[in-house]
Parts: structure tokens; sequence; C-alpha cells
């Protein structure tokens, strides 16, 4: 295919999805590969003023350091030759992977979106632009099959919503990568390479390098095949949107909870039923991702809900067994009520207030007004074989404490002891749950403190830090009195 042909073939599916006009200001996600390079060909002769409508942005994953030197200067003398404004920026991908527990794809895509976000609002332009292909298409409808996805197997969309007022625009997915290399090649047009697409660990890449060859191989048109039947079931998912439409519009919505008509629910078919939990689900979804990343700069990974979740309200609602409610999320649940299938928020016992009670003079007398009792500390000597702390008293070295302050108060976040008997830290909150300590008790209960080191949890064990050992001449013994 001649240039101009190819070309026409990309503004043509330009106006037929109404992406972008020659006017519009964009910034090109641009790695220096094949894709992005041939996109920055195609928009220099499709933009009026492309050295002044363009921003070329370079991600650094951190991941092939003996390669992106190279891919860094290339980035910016491109930039440099066309006298475009260039950004690289280095992403902390193994670090967020590691951090939050995904994989490596989902970290990179994660970062690079937020700081796309980022530079959209910073420069004030609507859209960003990559070089997502047909077969990239192709590949995310296999990636979706084997992951047993039933709904939604093209995803990549021509055109979808980064954030308000910032769009992502693909204008090659009518493209194939031969298409594209061809053209690089004809042309000599220099490009990069990601040694780490030649390589199998990622599941994208095993369908690129193994699964796609082998179809290519029986069927050279399935790209274009695979996406008409993509075309296919998207005008079928909007068919069923219209009929469900009416049907859905009776989600109702509160500022902690979402909900549908029980009985109406059950009338529905099954099928029906399931699109309804999904966009429930869907709303769902935004909420929390809105609730997670609201102060952030960089998004969390996207929560996400299996088709067991579905399938558990499905099975749920039609045994009339809601007893127990389903889980959702850390802080949502599934529960029905007065006719109701609701998706709220869980009920979490308020943060009780802090406190804080200081002793300078001991011996003292303490009423602790939060927890309703009343301790007694005095200071003895070491004239016995053993004192043993229990539920009511504690006995702690006080030759450590002589002359600081003994203060009591609830439990901060990040508190930590060395459990009596232990050489290692806990977390106080992590302590509590492993002691199975009552929910509702855990934030009034009195921890007792010396020079910002927690001896004692009342009630509890002591720390390691403050037992009596041979030697010890004061013993500092404290005790409830009453409650």
């Amino acid at each position: 295919m001649k240039n101009k042909e190819l070309f026409k073939k990309i503004t043509d599916y330009i106006k037929i999805n109404h992406l972008l006009s020659r006017n519009d200001r964009l910034i090109i996600s641009f790695s220096g590969g094949p894709d992005s390079v041939f996109l920055l060909e195609f928009l220099k002769q499709y933009l009026h003023k492309p050295c002044e409508q363009l921003i070329l942005v370079y991600f650094d994953h951190g991941l092939r350091p003996e390669e992106t030197g190279q891919e860094r200067a290339f980035v910016r003398n491109t930039g440099k030759n066309l006298k475009i404004k260039t950004i690289t920026k280095l992403i902390p991908v193994k670090l967020y992977a590691e951090k939050y527990s995904c994989s490596i794809e989902t970290a990179a895509r994660n970062i690079r979106r937020s700081m796309l976000r980022h530079y959209s609002k910073i420069y004030g332009i609507t859209y960003i632009v990559t070089g997502h292909n047909l077969d990239d298409v192709t590949e995310t409808f296999f990636q979706r099959i084997y992951r047993g996805v039933k709904s939604n197997l093209g995803s990549i969309e021509p055109e979808s919503p980064l954030c308000k007022n910032t769009l992502l625009i693909r204008p090659l997915l009518n493209i194939e990568k031969k298409e594209i290399t061809t053209f690089l090649n004809k042309n000599k047009i220099a490009f990069m390479l990601d040694s780490s697409n030649t390589k199998n660990i990622y599941t994208r890449n095993i369908i690129r390098n193994q699964i796609s060859p082998v179809i290519e191989g029986i069927n050279p048109s399935y790209r274009n095949n695979v996406n008409s039947l993509l075309e296919y079931l998207k005008e079928q998912k909007n068919y069923i949107s219209q009929a469900t439409g009416l049907i859905i519009k009776d989600i109702k919505f509160a500022s902690e909870q979402i909900s549908f008509n029980l009985n109406k629910f059950k009338s529905y078919h099954i099928y029906v039923q399931k699109s309804i939990i999904f966009e429930m689900l869907n709303i769902l979804k935004n909420k929390i991702s809105q609730e997670m990343n609201s102060n952030r700069r960089i998004d969390l990974p996207d929560y996400i809900f299996s088709s067991a979740t579905v399938n558990e309200i499905l099975n749920r609602v039609s045994v009339n067994n809601m007893k127990t409610n389903v889980t959702l999320s850390k802080n949502y649940l599934c529960t029905t009520k007065k006719e109701e299938i609701i998706f709220k928020k869980k009920e979490v016992p308020a943060q009780d207030k802090p406190y804080i009670y200081t002793i300078k003079k001991i011996p003292a007398v303490i009423r602790i007004n939060e927890s309703s009792l009343t301790v007694k500390l005095s200071i003895i000597t070491n004239s016995q074989d053993s004192f043993i702390s229990d539920n009511r008293q504690a006995f702690l070295n006080y030759d450590l404490m002589k002359g600081h302050a003994i203060t009591i108060r609830n439990r901060k976040e990040g508190d930590y002891f060395i459990p009596y008997g232990c050489d290692y830290k806990v977390k106080i909150k992590k302590y509590f749950i492993n002691k199975k300590i009552n929910i509702r008790l855990r934030n009034n209960l009195p921890l007792f403190f010396c020079q910002n080191h927690l001896a004692w949890v009342l009630g509890n064990q002591i720390s390691d830090l403050f037992k009596i050992n041979k030697g010890v001449k004061n013993i500092l013994k404290i005790e409830i009195v009453d409650r």
C-alpha cells in the first residue's frame, strides 16, 4: 500500500469515529518504537502546525537500563529535530508492583495513565494519542478469552476517557503492525526496538510471539476477521444495552449505597439479572476508585470484581439466603432489606477521640474516663523472687523509667512494641487482631508509654524492653483498682 493510501485509510477512520481535527493540540505517548514513530509520521502531515500542536512524552519503566539510555537519546533527538516539546520521565514500575501486589504490566499502565493525566492538566491538552493498532486489538481479544471474560472482549476503543475533560485517542486501530513496519522500512525511518517484546514473560508476548503466528499461518486475514467479530459483538451489546436501558435506570443511588427492587429483580431473565448486578458493580467500582485516588497523583490498581462474586449474589438471592452478607470489597457489602438488593458501605465503628494522661509523680491514682476504670501506680523494691504480670496488673523495670513521665493514651496509627519474651517488633494493630481483642474495644484500650516506648497494653502483655531482670532495684506496679 502506498503512503498516501495508508494515510488516507487512517484519516477516514478518524473521520468516521470523529476523533481529531487538524487543529487539535495533542500529547503523544511516545516510546520511540515503530508504532509511536509511525503515529508521529502520520500526525506530521495530518496536523496544520505539528511542531506547535504536539508534545512527546516518553516513559522509562526502569526495567531495561541497558537499552533505555539509547531510547531517551533517540526520543530527545526526534523532538529536537522536529522542534517539538519532549518530556522524558523515569517511573517506579517495580516499586509500584511490589507495593500493591500487581503485575508489572498493570503497574506500568497505571503509572503511565496517571502521569499522562497530570501532563494533560499542566499543558491544558484535551487529547492524548497512542499507537495502538489492529494487532493490539486481536491480542487483547485472545488475552481476555484466556482470562474467561464474557463481555467487552475488544476493550480497545478508538476513544475512551482518561479523566474529566481528557480523552485517549487511538487513530491506528484499523492498521496492522506489518503495515506500520513496512512503511517505516520502505521510507528508511529509524525507530527503537524493545527487547522485552521478544521474551515470553508476559501473556501478551506469548500470544504475539507464539499463538498469533500459528493462526496467521492458517488464515493471514484473521486480524480483520477478529475485528469484524468484535464490531458485531459491539453492535449486539449496544442493542442489548438499549433493550435493558429502562431496567438499568431503576437502579437507585444514595451517598452510601446502591439498590434495586428485589421483586422486580427476581422477575427478570437471568441474563438481565446479571446485567443489573454488573452495572451496580461497575458503579461501585468507579466509586471505590474515586475514594482510593481522590488525593493521589498516581492511581492505585483498579478493584476487580470476579464472576464468582456475581454468581454468589445470584445464588443467594434465588434461594432467599441473605442472612449473611456478601463481601464486595474491604469497605462494601451486598445485602437485602425491605424488598431491595443493596450494595452499601460496611458499618465501621467510629474512631474514638484520642486521649492522653501524663503522670509525672508516682505514687498516683488515675481515672481513665474513656475506659471507665481507675489505675493505681506505685513503686516497690525488688524484694521477692518473682513478679508476675496478668490482666489486672503489670510489673515493670522502673530503673529504666526513673526521671521520665509515664503517659497513658489510646492507640495511634503506627504504634508498635516488643511483646514480653520476643525479640521482634509487632504493630499494635496486628497484635490486637492476633489476640482477637474486640474491635469496639481497640480504639479506647489504654496503652502505657515511657520515653515513647510502649511498656504495657492494659490487660495484656508488657513490653520485653521493661521486663524485670536480675539487679533491678525499683519496680513500677500498675494495677486496675476498679472498673
